[in-house]
């Protein structure tokens, strides 16, 4: 079933259906990039250019394509729901690719009042997800700044030493 797209009250916010119905990242990052906010239907989740603020919201992440910032788009959701904002990441970040191979560059959540430090700019992803993105897509180039890594993400991090990953002004945490 093909994915469609439909205005809500707000100006600017419109909601995705069927995530899994698009066709590649290119075409996901085109309508993103029309809209103010994209909510991802049933899930409380939303994409948003990131020079929007978000008030009392969790930034999950921030993520730019091929080097270009005014791609940029914020991963944005409940604060007590990390799970289906993790979800929504993953299969977005799992979309194939249509153009030459892309790089990606993801950047720190935001900070969020409450949040245990060591979350605050943790990667959202699970170590089994990050490594089924890196592996999945070898021609991709992965950047992460301003993030913190967990024991067993950094063991993937530092396993897929063939592929191209670059860490700027990352921490590595020794415990969970």
């Amino acid at each position: 079933m093909p994915y469609s797209i439909k205005r809500l009250r707000d100006e600017g916010h419109f909601r995705l259906r069927n995530l899994d119905g698009v066709e590649s990242s290119d075409v996901f990052w085109a309508e993103a990039m029309k809209v103010k906010r994209l909510y991802i239907e049933d899930t409380g989740v939303y994409v948003a250019r990131a020079k929007d603020r978000m008030p009392g919201e969790y930034v999950g992440l921030k993520y730019h394509r091929n080097g270009d910032y005014s791609t940029r788009l914020a991963f944005v959701g409940k604060p007590d729901d990390i799970t289906s904002l993790r979800s929504v990441t993953f299969r977005i970040l799992c979309l194939p690719e249509t153009d030459d191979p892309q790089s990606m560059h993801l950047a720190r959540n935001s900070y969020t009042p409450g949040r245990p430090v060591n979350e605050r700019d943790q990667l959202i992803l699970t170590a089994a997800q990050l490594r089924y993105v890196i592996c999945a897509y070898p021609s991709r180039w992965f950047g992460f700044s301003y993030m913190a890594f967990n024991g067993d993400q950094s063991v993937e991090l530092v396993s897929h030493r063939k592929f191209e990953i670059d860490l700027f002004n990352c921490r590595f945490l020794d415990k969970d």
